[in-house]
């Protein structure tokens, strides 16, 4: 498509666009952020659109419209200065999501706008009441003046969560799914869920999450062009990598592994683990994370070893899996790591995530800003992508954060030897 017909395409968007009402130029960004369909000349004619009539969008439109740029890592800064403004304006109005997703998005586009986040910290307290435990996971995360608060419902959340995990792999299957739709969370945030871990026993040691962090980030940017599925479809991705250390009846299982989620024509030949249906997100494939797979994967190899060796019994099987997930385990995965515990009492098992506002890939590589000739080189990105987003930069800029993971729905395995690493 030649230059005058994307400018002709974008003019027709806008003119289509003085018809939108606040409610549609919101759900339409919030569908291009869920499906991660990056179409920046779309975009472009949305926020223009929106910033011009930012004082008719309600405290939903707004919130939600802050979450599609954020989640698209797009920064407008007329846009975003316009919700800020006008947030700060219907505060009050305010309920649940709306003060999460509204923090998270200035957090996520580095936007300060400190009077907004004190007043978000503010309504919180006089209504943390009514915050449910994954707008409280949330919350946790982004260190607001109601930290105090947030922290301290969060912690009776998941204390009581973790006292009431089932203690057998049959109480698990008829217990578990029933306490994770009760809390109506699919995660309790990066704070939750490594208090959730601590509580579970299930936490490495601080030198291994250092160290699984540096192999992960290099194993992530190494699969940068595995992002885009397609022109402006846009895949995030979660790195888990672990580290076995096996023994079975002196005979030794040692590997470490790296898994990304998604379907990749690998499914386990049994069932050992079983996924969970979470609440917010309930049609995703669970059993699709890169930690189950990676925990099913495990359980195969030692299913197949377990055969060589006189069929011994899994209660035979001693020694230390240590795992690290670039990202919150949602509680699905939290599942699948207690129930390994219960398969393999012997076995150490224990996890560590990292997750911070700074964990998606450098969009100057994955975009192409700086590097375009080599993306289309390589074949990694269409030339038109590439081409939409530098004709774009006036307009919109695109977020550049440092050294950050993020999740996808693809899924890369590979082995190595421990010495080998």
């Amino acid at each position: 498509m030649c230059r005058a017909e994307q400018i002709e395409r974008i003019e027709r968007i806008e003119r289509i666009g003085l018809r939108f009402v606040p409610q549609d130029l919101a759900n339409i960004a919030w569908t291009f952020a869920k499906a991660i369909y990056v179409k920046v000349p779309v975009l472009v004619a949305l926020c223009s659109r929106a910033a011009g009539c930012i004082q008719e969008f309600n405290h939903q439109d707004l919130a939600n419209m802050a979450w599609a740029m954020a989640n698209l890592l797009l920064r407008n800064e007329k846009l975003m200065r316009a919700i800020a403004e006008h947030a700060e304006e219907r505060i009050s109005q305010f309920e649940g999501t709306d003060f999460s997703s509204t923090a998270w998005s200035l957090a996520t586009l580095h936007f300060e706008h400190e009077a907004l986040r004190r007043a978000i910290a503010e309504q919180v307290r006089s209504k943390i009441w009514s915050l449910g435990s994954q707008q409280l996971g949330s919350l946790a995360d982004l260190k607001l003046g109601c930290q105090d608060v947030v922290e301290a419902k969060l912690l009776d959340i998941v204390r009581h969560f973790a006292r009431a995990m089932p203690s057998s792999l049959e109480g698990f299957q008829r217990k578990y799914s029933k306490m994770v739709q009760e809390v109506e969370a699919d995660t309790f945030g990066t704070w939750g869920d490594e208090l959730l871990l601590d509580l579970l026993g299930l936490t490495a040691a601080p030198d291994f999450k250092q160290k699984a962090a540096g192999l992960a980030l290099k194993y992530h940017q190494q699969n940068l062009h595995k992002c885009f599925r397609g022109e402006n479809l846009l895949h995030q991705r979660v790195v888990s990598y672990a580290e076995l250390d096996l023994s079975i009846q002196q005979q030794v299982l040692q590997y470490a592994s790296y898994q990304q989620n998604g379907y990749d024509d690998w499914r386990p030949k049994k069932d050992f683990l079983y996924a969970t249906c979470l609440p917010c997100n309930a049609l995703v494939d669970r059993s699709l994370c890169s930690e189950f797979q990676l925990l099913s994967k495990i359980c195969e190899e030692v299913a197949s070893f377990l055969s060589q060796v006189q069929r011994a019994p899994w209660f035979d099987v001693r020694g230390q899996v240590q795992i690290f997930v670039a990202g919150a385990p949602c509680l699905s995965c939290v599942g699948a790591m207690w129930q390994f515990r219960l398969l393999l009492p012997n076995v150490g098992g224990s996890i560590r995530a990292k997750w911070s506002l700074t964990s998606e890939p450098d969009a100057d590589t994955l975009l192409g800003l700086n590097a375009s000739r080599q993306f289309k080189k390589e074949r990694c990105l269409k030339p038109s992508l590439v081409d939409a987003y530098i004709r774009c930069l006036p307009a919109v800029n695109i977020v550049k954060p440092r050294n950050r993971l993020d999740k996808t729905t693809m899924r890369l395995t590979s082995s190595l030897p421990l010495g080998q690493r």
